[in-house]
């Protein structure tokens, strides 16, 4: 039990002796203790946001009066992203596909067309698988229809005691129905 004490002990020791060797660093400022003072212009825990304060009008307390065209927060510090999201630090914008631009305001066109054609590529066998059934069905529906036709041709003249050919009459009604699709 007493070993066990002393190891706890020891090892507290040596975490705070690397602890004292670890240097705090503060990217656009200083470091006092554990704490950043930023310069101006500057703001994070780290000092590592860069403040957009519309004309640098800053206020004693280190927040902005206004903030320039795209950003927010008290120190300007977050970016708007119109067609996005915020990277982890809140200073650059990831754009949803196709826009581009410091807040994904921008559409390239050929951007757009990339974005496009790379979905016509995924989605186009889906697409034709799709279309192949219809195009079968419409045929099948064409040739049906044809059917009846000459049928119905067919109980007419024999409801008039007229000898019928169904092929001439399959041949007469191909033959006027093209004749009418040419006029």
């Amino acid at each position: 039990m007493k070993m066990h004490f002393i190891s706890k002990i020891l090892s507290t020791k040596i975490l705070v002796l690397k602890l004292k060797k670890f240097k705090f660093s503060c990217n656009n400022g200083s470091a006092i203790g554990r704490r950043c003072i930023c310069i101006s212009g500057y703001s994070g825990t780290r000092c590592n946001r860069v403040m957009h304060c519309k004309f640098n009008e800053i206020r004693s307390n280190g927040s902005c009066f206004d903030c320039s065209n795209g950003w927010k927060g008290t120190k300007c510090d977050l970016i708007q992203c119109i067609h996005g999201v915020p990277d982890a630090i809140g200073q650059n914008c990831i754009c949803e596909k196709p826009y581009s631009g410091q807040f994904c305001e921008s559409l390239e066109t050929s951007d757009v067309y990339s974005y496009y054609n790379h979905k016509v590529y995924k989605l186009g066998p889906i697409g034709a698988l799709l279309i192949l059934p219809l195009v079968t069905i419409l045929y099948g529906c064409e040739r049906t229809a044809q059917s009846r036709r000459i049928k119905r041709v067919e109980e007419h003249l024999s409801g008039q005691n007229i000898i019928v050919n169904r092929n001439k009459i399959s041949t007469f009604l191909t033959t006027k129905a093209k004749n009418a699709s040419n006029q």
